[in-house]
């Protein structure tokens, strides 16, 4: 059985979130609210016993490179640092924009 969730305590989460709901709103809210606690708990009546524990389900593996430079981007930034009108510290150096 799940829980029943009451109009007062749909208030007090609204008032916690700073929502201002009208009395039409809250009983909608509370109706909705106890249909997601309602499917929760069917959920959670599942026997899962003999099922075993996926601790990477989807298959998936990081497809992101190391960020590490590579020696073209190495040679094309001293090319940039060439042709920059100043530079400080291996940088460009530009103008101020903020004060």
């Amino acid at each position: 059985m799940s829980k029943q969730i009451s109009e007062e305590e749909v208030r007090r989460i609204a008032a916690l979130a700073r929502l201002g709901l009208t009395d039409e709103e809250v009983t909608k809210a509370t109706a909705d609210l106890q249909s997601v606690l309602q499917h929760f708990s069917q959920v959670q009546d599942i026997d899962t016993t003999d099922v075993p524990m996926a601790a990477d389900a989807s298959g998936l593996k990081n497809v992101m490179r190391k960020d590490e430079a590579e020696p073209e981007a190495l040679a094309k930034h001293e090319v940039m640092l060439e042709a920059a009108p100043e530079t400080k510290d291996g940088q460009v150096k530009a103008k101020a924009v903020f004060e």
